[in-house]
């Protein structure tokens, strides 16, 4: 089997501005390293000028092990910016990026 696709949601702690602020320079340079695993990502906010409350995630990877390895490495995860984190497999079937 290729390579599986999983959507990844991350909701922050109450209050996680500034710890997010002090992790994301490492968090980008984890994303850099691990740039063939992301098919898409950005933060979550309740309104688009709204403080980030957490993070999406559409990432590839062997499995959910895997993915769960690379995952760990983060360090918003390895700094416990998350209060909750929900991986599923997900399976695209149609939608304007699939077009191109």
């Amino acid at each position: 089997m290729g390579m599986q696709i999983f959507m990844v949601t991350a909701q922050d702690h109450p209050d996680s501005t500034q710890k997010r602020a002090s992790l994301r320079p490492d968090h980008l340079r984890w994303i850099e390293k691990e740039a063939d695993a992301f098919l898409m990502a950005g933060p979550l906010r309740k309104t688009a000028e709204g403080p980030v409350i957490g993070s999406h995630l559409i990432m590839q990877a062997k499995n959910e092990a895997a993915l769960k390895s690379i995952l760990a490495a983060d360090p918003y995860a390895k700094g416990d910016l998350f209060a909750e984190v929900t991986i599923t497999h997900f399976q695209p079937v149609t939608g304007a990026w699939l077009k191109t």
